[in-house]
């Protein structure tokens, strides 16, 4: 019975994957949310996502099919056949009563051993069913309502909704009954009463196993999930919107878990080797007319970024003027005036430098930024010191922040830019760089542009990811934690549920003179490495971290943090907050664009 569920649903499935990923291939992580780890195969099915691995699927059926067919049987031989026991057929349902009841006991426990090293999956399961809030209550509450209106909306549910947990429930705390009366039926003495157990048992199972059949096969807004059951993949967003918390933290969490894992690597190979895109010491790289300073092309020091993008552009303002006086008045170079002379992506200390001096020399130019303006040193942790002496900026003068930190940089290029006039497109991100015959096509959120030259001023760290709350903009946010021992006898929070969060709360903890809260909207940490984890369960039974697990910042304030925990909201002291939920690294967008990647050996 078993291999005939395996080919059962192995046929129903749209595209059969026979590299489906196993569980007992993947680490102690991905066994315990299982379907994190299975991103592989949904790759191959463009909008669906795997909600139940085999192992599941073969369990599910295991007991369904069996119970399906000992109730279908129960309820003719009740209805139909106790009334008038002499009428045909009689003993042909009972014996398939009693073969579908001894399956029903077989089956599963073939199921289990045969993918026995699965069990941590079973567990995880089970612990979701069991483990209830207040939302689960509410969910129950607002289903019938919700399955009439649209206007009502249900909580956020996770690997399963309300309905399906009491399923769950009611399967495991009836089935051992059911197992148990049915035996005892076949002994004399005590099968009246073992009988009047079993058909209670039954009458209990009755509404909600309507209710599940009606939910899987009838229902418009739930059937769709029933082909999760048979191929194991569902529309991608009907999950989102039916297991909104469960597709949240498996899915929207990849590439965070991705960028924080890719981070580690990069660290570990930093010592010896570090990649960077190939560029000419006249900082353009091998597509003409693409050119890179500063983070992206080695170093970041904000002295040398300014620097640069002074270069780049008087550079390019040489070259401009030599095609101009060589071309024919009618030459692209001269005639069209959509194409920009330059397109400038980013705003940190190099591209800022970089639109102020297009701005002086009075170039067409397209100064672009994804973010605020000055991201990358908005990411450093407030107080760090940017630099150090003063420095000439176009249009500007000689530029001494005081102390050269964060806040004292970023409040005097907000006054340049005032000041100057100089335009930037912010919260404009650069989605495509294509270079044709006359120019560069610049496609962006927002719309397309045409420029002679391109210069790629973005940070090498890449986009971090951002939670968009209200104060995400304060000076006291930071996107990664650089100096922990810069931080002394502070309220901290820090927000995420990968490695880099778990360490960063251990390394602003490991003092003991900081007072260290750690959000997650995750119920464990199961992304971070095992080691970090133990770390942190000792850290947070010392006293030394607070976790506050399904939690959610909710606005950040100039000395306090309003976080959403327990159907509440809860405000905490705060000096500083560290949002560590990945990002995406700019390397994909650079090899769109063509721009080689080269391989640096630093120790040589």
């Amino acid at each position: 019975m078993t291999e005939t569920l395996l080919k059962l649903e192995e046929a129903s499935a749209v595209s059969p994957l026979p590299n489906e990923p196993r569980p007992t291939r993947l680490p102690r992580a991905a066994a315990e949310t299982p379907i994190s780890a299975s991103k592989a195969g949904s790759a191959s099915r463009p909008g669906q996502i795997l909600r139940f691995l085999r192992s599941e699927r073969v369990l599910h059926w295991s007991i369904a099919i069996p119970f399906m067919v000992c109730y279908a049987t129960a309820l003719i031989l009740l209805v139909f056949y106790n009334p008038h026991p002499r009428r045909p057929f009689r003993d042909v349902f009972s014996w398939l009563h009693r073969i579908s009841g001894v399956s029903l006991i077989v089956f599963p426990i073939l199921a289990m051993v045969r993918n026995r090293g699965d069990y941590r999956m079973h567990l995880y399961n089970v612990k979701q069913a069991w483990t209830w809030a207040i939302d689960d209550l509410k969910w129950l509450v607002l289903m019938g309502a919700a399955a009439v209106s649209s206007r009502i909306s249900l909580p956020e549910q996770g690997k399963f909704n309300a309905a399906e947990k009491l399923n769950f429930m009611m399967v495991m705390c009836t089935y051992p009954l059911f197992i148990a009366t049915g035996l005892l039926l076949w002994m004399p003495g005590i099968a009246f009463l073992s009988w009047i157990v079993h058909v209670a048992m039954a009458a209990v199972a009755t509404p909600l196993l309507l209710g599940h059949i009606f939910m899987a096969t009838i229902n418009p807004g739930t059937r769709v999930g029933l082909s999760g059951m048979f191929s194991g993949y569902v529309d991608r967003q009907w999950a989102k919107h039916h297991y909104r918390r469960w597709y949240r933290e498996n899915f929207e969490d990849d590439k965070q878990a991705d960028g924080e894992r890719g981070e580690a690597r990069q660290a570990r190979r930093r010592s010896a080797h570090e990649r960077s895109p190939h560029s000419r010491w006249t900082f353009e790289t091998n597509v003409p007319g693409v050119f890179l300073i500063r983070e992206l092309a080695g170093m970041g020091l904000s002295k040398s970024a300014i620097n640069e993008g002074k270069l780049v552009i008087d550079l390019l303002k040489a070259r401009l003027e030599a095609e101009r006086a060589g071309a024919p008045k009618q030459s692209p170079a001269t005639s069209e005036p959509d194409v920009f002379d330059v397109a400038i992506v980013g705003s940190g200390p190099a591209g800022l430098s970089a639109s102020l001096t297009a701005h002086q020399s009075g170039l067409r130019y397209l100064a672009l930024e994804q973010g605020e303006i000055a991201a990358t040193p908005r990411q450093h942790p407030r107080g760090k010191s940017l630099m150090a002496e003063p420095i000439g900026i176009p249009l500007y003068g000689s530029l001494h922040a005081g102390d050269g930190a964060k806040d004292s940089l970023l409040a005097v290029w907000q006054t340049m830019l005032a000041n100057t006039g100089v335009q930037v497109h912010a919260n404009e991100r650069v989605e495509r760089v294509q270079r044709n015959n006359t120019a560069i096509h610049v496609e962006t959120t927002k719309g397309h542009y045409r420029a002679r030259y391109v210069v790629l001023a973005m940070g090498r760290r890449g986009t971090p990811r951002r939670l968009g709350v209200p104060g995400e903009n304060l000076a006291k946010v930071s996107y990664r934690l650089i100096v922990a021992e810069a931080y002394e006898n502070r309220d901290l929070l820090v927000v995420g549920g990968g490695d880099s969060a778990v360490e960063a709360a251990l390394a602003l903890s490991r003092s003991g003179r900081n007072r260290v809260t750690l959000s997650y909207r995750g119920d464990s940490f199961h992304r971070a490495q095992e080691r970090n984890q133990q770390q942190l369960d000792t850290a947070e039974k010392a006293g030394k971290i607070q976790v506050l697990r399904n939690s959610n910042l909710a606005e950040i304030r100039a000395d306090s943090v309003i976080l959403e925990w327990r159907s509440s909201r809860k405000q905490l002291p705060n000096h500083f907050a560290f949002i560590l939920i990945g990002g995406e690294s700019p390397e994909e967008f650079l090899r769109r664009t063509g721009v080689e990647i080269v391989e640096k050996n630093l120790s040589a």
